[in-house]
């Protein structure tokens, strides 16, 4: 329990230090060895990572938080197929987690599964309807299909559940690609109004407005854009 605070404050030394000693007062806990990947993980040790994980599963195989950790040392040593291999176990052993799914529509994306993706995405939605986050997603999904209609109806519900400024940039990214330059701009201009230190939404305000011609205010966008985000 220390070394999943420990972890949680940053303090990977102690988390590792805790974890360390909890596997030599018992040495056949996976939950032991399944944290302790998971601080390895956080510490950039992959391969060391991995081989607690290995061990958290051939001691309790039906350890669903195990696969998901290793899972997530695969993703960030890029080894995305391996990624979707874990999750699938994990889900398969905690099908109503739909964080796991949500994890596995992230890898299904990195190995261009965006049919795969937007699956799991609308498997989360429908185990968990209240969450903005994955209407978002799944809309950005949508987006990436061409699919500008669904993408904005995802978009519509993100905005009804959380009105962030996030979801009306998203929304108004995907009126701009449909042609409805109008709606766009009235998107980021609430995106501006929740959060005005949002450099996309003005560069892609000016980019509406140039396609509609307004040279003027597209310039005006662009210069506030690169002030906020000078790589822009």
């Amino acid at each position: 329990v220390r070394a999943e605070i420990q972890r949680r404050l940053a303090h990977l030394d102690l988390a590792m230090q805790d974890c360390d000693a909890a596997i030599r007062l018992e040495p056949a806990s996976a939950a032991a060895f399944e944290l302790r990947g998971r601080v390895r993980t956080d510490a950039k040790q992959y391969e060391h990572a991995l081989d607690d994980f290995d061990r958290a599963i051939r001691l309790d195989k039906a350890l669903a938080s195990a696969f998901s950790g290793r899972a997530t040392t695969f993703s960030l040593m890029r080894q995305h197929r391996l990624a979707v291999r874990d999750d699938t176990d994990a889900i398969q052993l905690d099908p109503h987690n739909a964080q796991l799914l949500a994890d596995r529509a992230e890898e299904y994306f990195k190995v261009r599964r965006i049919d795969l993706a937007i699956d799991d995405r609308t498997a989360a939605i429908n185990l968990e309807p209240k969450v903005a986050e994955h209407y978002e997603s799944r809309g950005k999904l949508y987006l990436r299909n061409n699919a500008y209609a669904r993408a904005v109806a995802d978009f519509d519900d993100a905005i009804r559940l959380e009105p962030r400024a996030a979801y009306y940039l998203d929304r108004g990214n995907a009126y701009s690609l449909k042609g409805d330059q109008r709606r766009a701009i009235a998107d980021f201009d609430e995106a501006i109004r929740l959060n005005r230190t949002l450099a996309l939404a003005y560069n892609n305000r000016g980019m509406a407005w140039k396609i509609l011609g307004d040279r003027v205010r597209a310039s005006t966008d662009f210069k506030a854009a690169v002030d906020l985000q000078p790589d822009l």
